[in-house]
């Protein structure tokens, strides 16, 4: 996990790193492509299974330019451990 490569964080740079990359997805999230979209209906419920598409270097961009613009983190912050973890 790319999390786990950060050796450097305690508990508190731990919690900030975890809530910048969720912040950095949902932001992210805005260009998710969709795929394939397939519904059905059984016994009276609708399922939908969809299928979606987010550019996994847009997203590792997005989360390395927050976390080096991050006065705290940036010292401690890994980057290459954290792209290979990626």
């Amino acid at each position: 996990m790319a999390a786990k490569s950060q050796s450097k964080f305690g508990s508190a740079e731990w919690e900030q790193f975890s809530d910048l990359i969720q912040m950095v997805t949902r932001q992210e999230a805005a260009n998710l492509k969709v795929i394939c979209e397939n519904s059905r209906q059984s016994d009276g419920k609708y399922k939908t299974d969809v299928v979606v598409e987010l550019p996994k270097a847009e997203v590792l961009s997005a989360i390395i330019n927050q976390l080096k613009s991050d006065d705290k983190l940036k010292g401690l912050f890994e980057e290459s451990k954290f792209k290979q973890a990626f």
